[in-house]
């Protein structure tokens, strides 16, 4: 993925970045959605990042109870160009 730190804390501030799809094997989840992934292998991938990102927070900071708020979250997929079936799959406020 590239030279990174995946988790910076400043003050009482955790910035995560850097974190992709991976498989239990390590290996990256690769592929576009509508083309080699279908919708449902591409929520799965979506899955595994927010499963990384919780890991990164629980090895760095020893346990999730620590995290109080989240300020920002912004995810990324790479759907075909003609793919019309991304929409939310649940809103929370």
């Amino acid at each position: 993925m590239g030279v990174y730190k995946p988790i910076v804390l400043v003050g009482n501030l955790a910035y995560l970045s850097g974190h992709g799809p991976l498989r239990p094997d390590k290996s990256l989840i690769t592929g576009k959605v509508g083309d080699d992934l279908t919708l449902e292998q591409g929520k799965l991938a979506a899955r595994q990042v927010g499963l990384a990102l919780l890991a990164t927070l629980k090895s760095e900071l020893g346990s999730l109870e620590r995290v109080k708020r989240v300020i920002k979250v912004l995810g990324m997929s790479t759907p075909r160009q003609t793919f019309k079936s991304i929409r939310p799959s649940s809103t929370r406020e």
